[in-house]
């Protein structure tokens, strides 16, 4: 598919307005739109009708910053190598800004699933994106041929880095959320063509420069890593790490769009914000002891120049892999997925341990969406265990989760009656051999 950038016309041998393809396959192209003498970001959008309905979709390409489009010694096979603005995002906001001697594209999605075999027209109009008046057209005909494409046989894979969707969405790593937002991409993908994912079991982990603790660092010290400035892809900013601090205190920023926890080693401490993070959301509480990634920086106060940080990570202290390689069983289990008999046996709860994880709901509220720290406290080791038992003291009626305050808890449910943990789906998929 031909990319549209800002500066460059389309090649003229990629513009047509013909496209086909079978009743099972998925037909794209892009409208590319240009004025030489629009005035200054004109709103515009683009609308699509065709006999086709719904069948049709439209979306806006957007441009993204690109910092460093290659590596050193890069070949001849890339459209660019300089820094710019590239076409990459397609957003589902179709106003976007034309300006005058700039191009824009809108990306034009055919599904035609359920359509006869046939031609059918599409007509695009260029809208002014407030007043609905029509400032362009164009019409292209897509020709659906008799017949359906058979199953693909080769293998397409791609790269699937599951934790950037935690990271850009702003939820818990294999938090329920994380898991639905990994289906629907994982969907998509299949749409696509895509049959095979690579996912890497370790994801390139988040470089941390030095650990520290704050009884040894100074102003001065972080004042002078202002001499390594200007940061950027090249000279990134220095991460340090900040193990085993007590959360001593939090405090909402900016109308509660974010947090700032007060952090502690020793008779030391730091202030630091978590941009992002409501402090409703946060999945930590006071005394909580936790290793954080973090940025420093110098700012004056009136007493004084002081350090504070800016959270980038955080995490129970000491929490390795095990959680999320019980957390991946539990998952597949739930979808149904055969596990080994040492595999169930890992993740299957003693009636002990399913009261253990009650009684821990009874005196604080757990995040829903974030259980690594109960993970913590009842051990790392036993995360199958607490998911299980979470499952199924959910399905028994004796939990819910319940939103406050833009967050998931569990809470605890009144009993109706006495409830049997035998009961639960989950254990007596556990059971089966």
């Amino acid at each position: 598919m031909e990319k549209v950038f800002l500066d460059t016309a389309p090649a003229a041998d990629a513009r047509q307005t013909r496209f086909e393809g079978f009743q099972n396959e998925c037909v794209s192209f892009q409208a590319a739109v240009m004025s030489d003498d629009a005035p200054a970001r004109l709103p515009v959008m683009l609308r699509a009708q065709s006999p086709l309905g719904s069948r049709v979709c439209v979306r806006s390409v957007r441009s993204v910053p690109v910092t460093l489009a290659t590596l050193p010694g890069a070949d001849d096979n890339y459209l660019r190598k300089t820094p710019g603005l590239y076409p990459d995002l397609l957003s589902d906001r179709l106003r976007t800004h034309l300006q005058a001697g700039l191009w824009h594209a809108f990306w034009v999605e055919v599904t035609p699933e359920g359509a006869a075999a046939g031609d059918y027209e599409i007509q695009l109009q260029l809208l002014h994106a407030d007043t609905g008046e029509v400032l362009s057209q164009a019409s292209a005909c897509v020709r659906i041929l008799p017949g359906f494409l058979p199953e693909q046989m080769l293998r397409r894979t791609n790269w699937f880095h599951s934790d950037c969707l935690a990271q850009y969405y702003r939820v818990p790593v294999f938090s329920a959320e994380h898991w639905q937002l990994i289906e629907r991409f994982m969907a998509v993908a299949a749409r696509r063509g895509v049959n095979m994912i690579l996912t890497p079991l370790f994801t390139p982990p988040l470089e941390c420069d030095l650990s520290i603790h704050l009884d040894r660092i100074t102003v001065e010290s972080v004042r002078r890593l202002e001499q390594l400035a200007p940061y950027g892809a090249e000279n990134p900013t220095p991460v340090f790490v900040l193990e085993k601090a007590v959360i001593d205190g939090i405090y909402p920023v900016s109308e509660g769009k974010h947090c700032r926890l007060r952090l502690r080693q020793g008779n030391a401490s730091i202030y630091a914000v978590w941009f992002g993070m409501h402090p409703e959301q946060l999945p930590y509480t006071m005394g909580d002891v936790v290793d954080a990634a973090l940025n420093l920086s110098v700012y004056e106060a009136p007493r004084g120049a002081q350090l504070s940080g800016r959270i980038l990570e955080l995490h129970p202290a000491g929490l390795g892999n095990a959680a999320a390689e019980q957390t991946a069983l539990v998952q597949a289990l739930r979808r149904g997925t055969p596990l080994t008999a040492e595999q169930k046996q890992r993740i299957a709860p003693e009636r002990s341990d399913i009261i253990t994880v009650y009684r821990e709901l009874q005196t604080r509220r757990w995040h829903a969406e974030d259980l690594q720290p109960l993970f913590a406290k009842l051990g790392e080791q036993n995360t199958g265990k607490i998911l299980v038992a979470i499952t199924a003291l959910e399905q028994v009626g004796l939990i819910a989760v319940h939103e406050r305050g833009g967050a998931k808890f569990w809470e605890l449910v009144p009993a109706q009656g006495k409830k049997n943990l035998a009961d639960a789906p989950i254990l007596k998929c556990l059971e089966e051999r």
